[in-house]
Formats: structure tokens, C-alpha cells, sequence
């Protein structure tokens, strides 16, 4: 968990230490999350087969490792460019090599009958830290050389490295693999062919597709169509993560469980919500759905995940963990850009409908494989 402080800040201070350096600072400040998002879709195909092949702890605390450089590099840095460049090489590392390797490697620690619950306190607590950090590092960036945070954000990284060091497990490298480049694309052939995780890894895909861009309509709605500023936005948002937090910590008091049950009723219920919100103008109301919705997302998303982990066999957790992340990112991507080209022809509070409308059919699609669902999603 101490490595999810590091991913929830670094960003922000990176930002802060642009702004001090530069004269142009706006634009330079502005464009600082395109270099963390560029490394997923350039290098996120061949992280999978990596991890795959040496194995996810020894990733895990080669990438922590070379974060902690990329950090140092950052704590004494004096030019833009840099930090940039730090900036895709610490995303590298955290993102797209660190979060597939994390993912892979929970399982070969954990029980199966224990997964959903410790995935579940896993995610709440890192969204904790995405709530609080950035907020603390932004007002401690504003008082100290952010320099000195990066330092800061080096000592916790380096410290994460400690509990793997001392975790035993039987795990790791897998010498069956070649160099041959098909072995990149294992995982994304596993995610359709495999009869476990085809229905769900599609299911997945299509909320995405369907709401991965509902928040750009949701700013929309809240700046034309209740006449609030951007402050709101940011309340929203902060109160949709509380509600993830507040669904996982849920999920995680829970004994046993239906995971593809709590999958469905998580689907339907995120249609409902929106259904609802795209209806609704009282801000109070705006709020607990805001609440709600992140819930219920808790809900799609970690039993989800949960079901992936148990059933991919080890040898290659890492590639389909990889490609899982490279079309979320794709899917979310897709559903952005439609919003964005819709949101010039229709108003928000129909696009929050249609989406809405459109994921709770997906629930009722999904109940309606339930001869299906019983296979995959079997209580352990």
C-alpha cells in the first residue's frame, strides 16, 4: 500500500515543481498528464509478456526500484523537459508494469476463498490515498521546494520494497517462455478464447465503452445545465471516490458471495443511477447519487477483477492483466472521444440517459445468461 501513496502523488508535486521552474507555467502545467498516459499505450503490450517471463515479484521491485530513480532524477531536476521525460518513465513504472505484476502477484499469495475481501480492502485503501494525497502534497508543494517531496516519495517507495523481499511464495519465473513475438498476444488471445473469461472480460468492456466518457457529459450537465463552477466538479468527484471506497470496504466484510451476482446488480443498479441523475437538478440529490454510483462501480469492478485472478492460470496472469488494462484504456478512450463529438449535438441530461439506459440493458443481458454465469462465477 505505501507504493499507492507514491502513484497518488507524484503527479501533483511533478506539476507544482514545473510551475516553479518554468515562466510559461500554464501550458507546461497543463499538458504534465499526457506524459503519464502515453507510456500505457506505447509500452503496455509488452509489459505483460515481461512479468510473465520473470516472474511479477521481481518486477514488482525492479519497477519500485527504478521509480525510485525516476524520482531522484525528478528531485533535482531544474529543466521541463526532464520532468517530462521522468514522467512517462515513472508511469512505466508504476502503471504499466507495477499495476499487471500486483495483479498477477495477489493471487499467488492469497487464497482464493479470501480474494474478493482482500482485493476489496486493497482498492479502498489506495482510493483513500487518491483522495487524500494529492490534496496534502498539493498544500505541502505550495509551502516546501518540491524537491524535498520527491526525496519524501523516494524513502516510502524504496520502504514498499521491504514486504516482498520477505513474502515466501512458490512463484515466479516462467522458463517455458521464448522470445517469439506471438507469445506477446497469449493474453489477448486467452481474453477471447477462454470460455471463463470471455463473457465477462466483454461485459467489462462494454460499461466501459458505455460510461468510460460519462463524466465529460457530467461536466457539461453541471456547468450549463446547473449553472455551477468548477469547484462542483471537483465535489463530485471526490464524493464518487468515497463511494468506491465505501462499496469496497463493503465487499470486503462480505463471507461468500456470488461474484457474478454482485457484477449484475452493480450493472444495473450504475444504469438506474444515471437514469435517475440525468432527470434530477437538486444538488443534494446530485450528490448522493454521485455517492451511490461510485458504489455500485465497486461493485462491477472488483469482483471483476477478482474473478479474472482466479481462474487466468499463472504462467500468464501478466499478459492478460496487461491487455485488460491496455482496452480499458481503449474502451475508455473510444467513449470519451463519442462524448466529446455528442455532447456538440445532443445536451448532457440525454447523453447521461442514454448511457444510463443503455448499461442497465447490459444487466438485463447479463441475467439473462445465467446458465452461463453459474459456470463462471462459481461462490469459493
Amino acid at each position: 500500500m505505501l507504493i499507492s501513496i507514491v502513484s497518488a502523488s507524484y503527479l501533483i508535486v511533478s506539476m507544482a515543481l514545473i510551475r516553479d521552474i518554468s515562466s510559461d507555467s500554464s501550458v507546461l502545467v497543463a499538458i504534465a498528464p499526457l506524459f503519464r498516459t502515453l507510456s500505457s499505450v506505447t509500452l503496455g503490450l509488452i509489459a505483460g509478456y515481461i512479468i510473465d517471463r520473470f516472474g511479477a515479484r521481481k518486477i514488482m521491485v525492479v519497477s519500485t526500484l527504478l521509480t525510485s530513480l525516476s524520482l531522484c532524477v525528478m528531485a533535482i531536476s531544474t529543466r521541463v523537459y526532464l520532468i517530462y521525460v521522468m514522467l512517462f518513465l515513472t508511469s512505466t513504472f508504476l502503471v504499466v508494469f507495477y499495476r499487471p505484476a500486483n495483479n498477477a502477484f495477489i493471487p499467488a499469495v492469497i487464497k482464493s476463498e479470501e480474494l474478493l475481501r482482500v482485493n476489496s480492502i486493497l482498492r479502498a485503501l489506495s482510493y483513500v490515498n487518491f483522495i487524500v494525497m494529492p490534496t496534502l502534497m498539493g498544500v505541502l508543494a505550495e509551502k516546501y521546494n518540491p524537491h524535498i517531496l520527491f526525496y519524501a516519495m523516494v524513502l516510502i517507495s524504496l520502504a514498499s520494497i521491504l514486504p516482498l523481499i520477505f513474502i515466501k511464495i512458490q512463484e515466479e519465473k516462467n522458463p517455458c517462455l521464448s522470445t517469439r513475438l506471438s507469445e506477446i498476444f497469449d493474453g489477448f488471445e486467452y481474453l477471447f478464447r477462454e470460455r471463463a473469461v470471455v463473457t465477462i472480460f466483454l461485459l467489462y468492456m462494454l460499461v466501459m465503452l458505455t460510461t468510460g466518457g460519462i463524466n465529460i457529459a457530467l461536466n457539461m450537465f453541471v456547468l450549463e445545465e446547473l449553472k455551477m463552477g468548477i469547484s462542483i466538479i471537483g465535489v463530485l468527484t471526490s464524493i464518487f471516490t468515497g463511494g468506491l471506497i465505501l462499496g469496497n470496504f463493503f465487499l470486503g466484510f462480505l463471507k461468500k458471495v456470488s461474484k457474478g451476482r454482485v457484477v449484475t446488480i452493480g450493472i444495473l443498479l450504475t444504469g438506474l443511477g444515471y437514469i435517475i441523475l440525468s432527470v434530477s437538478s437538486s444538488l443534494l440529490l446530485i450528490f448522493i447519487l454521485q455517492l451511490l454510483l461510485g458504489l455500485f462501480a465497486s461493485f462491477i469492478v472488483t469482483p471483476s477483477m477478482t474473478v479474472f485472478q482466479e481462474v487466468v492460470p499463472s504462467n500468464l496472469r501478466g499478459r492478460v492483466f496487461s491487455g485488460i488494462s491496455i482496452f480499458l484504456g481503449l474502451s475508455t478512450l473510444i467513449s470519451s472521444i463519442t462524448v466529446s463529438v455528442l455532447i456538440n449535438f445532443i445536451n448532457s441530461r440525454s447523453i447521461i440517459f442514454a448511457c444510463g439506459m443503455i448499461t442497465f440493458l447490459l444487466g438485463g443481458t447479463n441475467i439473462t445468461l445465467g446458465k452461463l454465469r453459474k459456470r463462471l462465477y462459481k461462490p469459493h
